[in-house]
């Protein structure tokens, strides 16, 4: 996922920028930088470990769609019926 990766590193970067901003504005001590950086560190972890969970929740997610005709996607104001043809 593309898109889903480029938007993640997108906000780690202005997650960065907020916190050296913080810190230039004296918000923040070092100390506090490091362990936000810290955390930071940490996340994809922490997500690698959730993944599983994701799966199974979409999973059933999908269960509950097997049994429709047609569904609706609406993202960013556009609306579009799809049928269901879902494997």
């Amino acid at each position: 996922m593309p898109a889903t990766k480029s938007f993640t590193a997108q906000l780690a970067i202005l997650y960065v920028f907020a916190l050296f901003l913080a810190r230039k504005r004296g918000r923040i001590d070092f100390e506090g930088v490091n362990n936000y950086l810290d955390r930071l560190a940490r996340m994809s972890d922490e997500i690698e470990r959730e993944l599983s969970a994701w799966d199974s929740q979409a999973a059933k997610s999908l269960a509950s769609f097997r049994m429709l005709r047609r569904f609706y996607i609406s993202a960013a104001g556009y609306i579009t019926q799809l049928p269901a043809r879902v494997p």
